[in-house]
């Protein structure tokens, strides 16, 4: 039975526009959204959002499938359509969930999956993005992880933290050891002797730095008072989450070794770590007692307990290819019923057409007519690249069998 037509997804213009080559990563810890106080924190996500424009959000403390949409829909496509989310999965045990949103115009979901342990699990997200070298046979894919270790300051808490990372270590060690990794979540670590972040980081190949290097005995020191994340409220809000006001640093993004070489094909962005609002100045008090944005500090005392943790990752020498409206363009391409390709042509072109991990699948010399490219009805569903190498213009559709 034919159940669905493919259609045009976006167009892109090589060299249209100044060209972009940075990822914006942001980890937040959302208090047990969407059912703590106060309501109606979808707007209040949004206000923080618009201050720091995110490529990739990974989210703690999601409690629902719904609350999932609800962050998509009105937290970051409020005023746009270009964040997509993975796969909404739920947690093995317990119902604190994970989950991860993306900037479709910058990235695409390659895969995703589940680590499993006997405490909780971490969810992996492979996206790749969108660049001038993908069309060209070159992919580059970024597995980024999210999780919630277990909090608690107690001896039984600790080894519950580094039996969860056991698992997770387990996992990269059957994987490829020079892989562009990135860990992000609440680690609820209160120093860096915790045998869970010695396992993360330590070792002839450790599998994972922290990019800005900032190791120690976190809990209530004012040396890290600017990169502290929890909590942003000196009391309890609604009797919800912590008080205390900031003194633990229990948020972390963290990158493969490879990654904080600036040589790298992928790497962390020298200076882009911030513990988002906080300046320095509001060590062990509320996060709104820091300097800057009152609006942004008032947004991030209502929203949570925690502070989102951000930082930004650049692109060696891909760069994104701007979009530009479908409208516009000569060219229409499009998958029939019969998964064939079909292309309208205004003038000649040789075309090439690349998958999502940057093989050629197809490659013709077609006339300014309507033409119809049969080589890759046989290939999977998925993202493909229609180059027209005379034409200057990259196509991206979707195939859905």
């Amino acid at each position: 039975m034919r159940k669905v037509f493919i259609f045009v997804c976006l167009v892109f213009i090589l060299g249209s526009a100044k060209a972009q080559n940075e990822i914006n990563i942001m980890s937040y810890n959302l208090l047990r959204y969407p059912e703590a106080l106060p309501v109606g924190r979808a707007d209040t996500l949004a206000k923080i959002l618009e201050t720091y424009k995110v490529d990739v959000l990974g989210v703690s403390e999601l409690l629902t499938n719904l609350g999932s949409i609800e962050i998509l829909n009105k937290a970051l496509n409020g005023k746009t359509t270009k964040y997509k989310a993975a796969k909404f999965t739920p947690a093995t045990r317990g119902d604190l969930h994970q989950m991860l949103y993306y900037n479709s115009d910058k990235l695409a979901l390659y895969e995703q999956d589940t680590v499993q342990s006997n405490t909780r699990d971490f969810n992996k997200y492979t996206l790749y993005p969108i660049t001038t070298d993908l069309v060209k046979g070159d992919t580059i894919f970024i597995d980024f992880y999210v999780c919630h270790l277990k909090a608690g300051q107690d001896s039984e808490d600790s080894i519950k933290r580094i039996e969860n990372v056991s698992y997770l270590v387990r996992h990269l060690d059957m994987e490829v050891k020079s892989k562009n990794r990135v860990l992000m979540g609440d680690f609820n670590l209160y120093t860096d002797k915790e045998e869970a972040y010695q396992l993360l980081t330590e070792g002839s190949i450790p599998y994972f730095k922290d990019p800005i290097a900032s190791g120690g005995n976190w809990h209530n020191n004012y040396n890290y008072r600017d990169i502290f994340t929890q909590s942003s409220r000196s009391q309890q809000l609604f009797n919800e989450g912590s008080g205390g006001g900031i003194d633990d640093r229990f948020d972390f993004i963290l990158t493969s070794s490879s990654m904080v070489n600036a040589s790298h094909e992928v790497h962390y962005k020298e200076n882009s770590y911030k513990a988002l609002g906080n300046d320095g100045n509001c060590f062990n008090k509320n996060i709104t007692d820091c300097g800057g944005d009152k609006s942004l500090l008032s947004s991030l005392y209502y929203m949570s307990d925690h502070l989102p943790v951000v930082s930004t990752l650049e692109l060696l020498s891909a760069e994104f290819v701007s979009v530009s409206k479908f409208q516009t363009m000569e060219t229409k391409v499009w998958f029939d019923a019969n998964h064939h390709l079909q292309i309208e042509l205004s003038e000649p072109s040789i075309v090439e057409v690349y998958n999502a991990e940057g093989q050629r699948v197809a490659f013709s010399h077609e006339k300014a007519d309507r033409q119809i490219i049969k080589g890759i009805q046989q290939h999977p569903q998925g993202i493909y690249f229609i180059h027209f190498l005379d034409l200057g213009k990259v196509v991206k559709v979707a195939l859905i069998k």
